[in-house]
């Protein structure tokens, strides 16, 4: 939607003091366990330059907000010279605003006290020259200004660590009660390499190890995760039940392309997990399902019967999970089971989107529904395939 721009006509002298408040989650809702939320940025000629920070923490099961306010390294000509630039590119501020998006606002102030604003998204292109210059003059490059600090994930490491007291039938030597599983697993997404690596070590002398080198694609999915993914974390209550002979927790840690570095501990279970993790998990498993096991475990592949000349190509197809199935004639041997369909349906023959269930190769005389009657596939649905739920046949 539009945004407001700057009426300068409100002040009656010079600029003397000017404050730009950046928040980068914008409208964005939920907990943000210790992410900078806020950035309020104060220059004034007799002041100085202060930065005021804000974070969003949890103590006591209580949410705050955390305010860590400093003075920048900066001398009189330094805050001189960024006031300047920011009021000669008042013309050319792009006032826009986004639901969706992280925000700033501009207050001026003038020598009499009066104030005008400014508000405006805060996005990559917003600024950005003005934006890079007052970080180089203030020698901070952590400032969020007009553009914000937009990083990407670049590698995310994730490891899981299970023990497990076990009382074996076999007799022990003397002085132990239990024999101690030690499991653990390991996962690097790194977008420098295009890898996924997927490490098991399920006993001393059982391990296994799994590598996918998937080039731009890796990139492509990091691409998908916020720099603020894992951020909120519920925790478990004090009170919560603790197994003494099983322990399972996790590491996760996040490679910024700016250097940065974010880390999250905590027990593998739902309130000890980030609140996205099944998101991730889901979204993850199915990017490397995309790549599946091969032909060697495929039945579909080894259990497939070849086409003989002169039979006839039958699908059953159905139009919901467990639901009735109906007899299409295929024209090629395109479709297999799995595959969704569009296909004409009902006495209207209205298009309906359905999913292959068994593909059959027949004469004619044995066909499982009448040549002269049956209807033909008109093609794949694949990208139509999550919204066609629910249609009837």
């Amino acid at each position: 939607m539009d945004g407001y721009g700057m009426d300068i006509s409100m002040l009656r002298g010079p600029v003397v003091k000017v404050v730009l408040v950046s928040s980068p989650i914008g409208g964005r809702r939920g907990r943000l366990y210790g992410v900078e939320t806020e950035q309020r940025l104060s220059l004034s000629e007799k002041g100085g330059a202060f930065l005021t920070r804000y974070y969003e923490m949890e103590e006591d099961e209580e949410w705050h907000i955390r305010t860590i306010r400093g003075k920048l390294r900066a001398n009189r000509k330094t805050v001189r010279a960024v006031m300047e630039g920011i009021l000669e590119s008042l013309p050319h501020l792009q006032c826009v605003l986004a639901d969706d998006a992280g925000d700033w606002e501009l207050i001026l102030e003038d020598s009499k006290g009066n104030r005008c604003r400014a508000y405006g998204t805060l996005e990559g292109d917003c600024m950005a020259a003005l934006s890079d210059e007052i970080r180089e003059k203030l020698g901070r490059k952590d400032l969020f200004l007009f553009n914000g600090i937009y990083d990407r994930v670049d590698r995310l490491e994730f490891t899981l660590h299970r023990t497990e007291k076990i009382r074996p039938g076999d007799p022990l030597p003397e002085g132990f009660s239990y024999v101690t599983w030690d499991y653990h697993e390991k996962m690097v997404i790194d977008r420098a390499s295009e890898t996924v690596e997927y490490d098991r070590q399920i006993f001393e002398a059982a391990d296994v190890k799994t590598r996918y080198h998937l080039e731009e694609a890796v990139s492509s999915f990091l691409d998908g995760l916020s720099p603020w993914v894992f951020s909120i974390v519920e925790g478990n209550p004090k009170d919560v039940c603790v197994d003494p002979l099983r322990s399972c927790d996790y590491t996760i840690v996040l490679t910024m392309e700016k250097g940065g570095k974010r880390e999250i501990r905590g027990s593998y279970d739902k309130k000890g997990l980030p609140a996205d993790w099944p998101a991730f998990a889901e979204n993850f498993f199915r990017f490397l399902s995309y790549y599946g096991l091969g032909e060697i475990f495929n039945a579909a592949a080894y259990g497939k019967v070849r086409r003989r000349e002169g039979e006839l190509i039958f699908c059953a197809v159905s139009f919901e999970e467990g639901g009735q199935e109906y007899w299409y004639m295929a024209d090629s041997d395109e479709y297999e089971v799995g595959d969704f369909v569009q296909v004409p349906a009902g006495v209207d023959n209205h298009v309906a989107i359905g999913r292959v269930e068994s593909v059959v190769y027949c004469q004619k005389e044995e066909a499982p529904y009448p040549v002269d009657e049956v209807k033909h596939i008109m093609g794949t649905a694949a990208e139509a395939a999550e919204g066609s739920e629910g249609s009837t046949r």
